[in-house]
């Protein structure tokens, strides 16, 4: 499954070109600069970039017992769905931290286990995937 992240280890900063996206924060702590300002995310929280900027990231929580658990949505599946659901119109900040449904977590907390059930995840894991969106 490609959209999950999970490390065991927090990790140096790493300074990359961030295109688009929405990662939830499932288990542990990240922290993210750019544009001048820094955010640090949890779990039940989810970073969005809506456009392609320079950041520095870090995961800042991160061991065995409790490893750090990422989902980045999948982009394709938001715009098909995005026709389908009303989306907030107004400003936004191009990047910010935005708490999750707990519905959502739910489902995401199901597809992070089934990481170690290969049978399992082909079977159930694009199912969930959708849910999430």
């Amino acid at each position: 499954m490609r959209y999950i992240s999970r490390y065991i280890l927090a990790r140096k900063s790493r300074l990359t070109f961030q295109k688009p996206v929405v990662a939830m924060l499932l288990q542990g702590r990240k922290r993210v600069t750019t544009l001048g300002a820094s955010f640090e995310y949890a779990p039940g929280e989810a970073m969005v970039i809506a456009a392609d900027i320079p950041t520095v990231s870090r995961i800042t929580r991160a061991s065995i017992a409790e490893p750090y658990y990422a989902l980045e949505l999948d982009p394709a599946i938001l715009r098909a769905l995005r026709s389908a659901v009303s989306v907030r119109s107004g400003e936004a900040r191009p990047v910010r931290v935005e708490p999750i449904d707990a519905e959502v977590i739910d489902a995401s907390l199901c597809l992070a286990r089934l990481l170690d059930r290969p049978e399992a995840l082909s079977v159930l894991g694009d199912g969930l995937l959708r849910e999430l969106h």
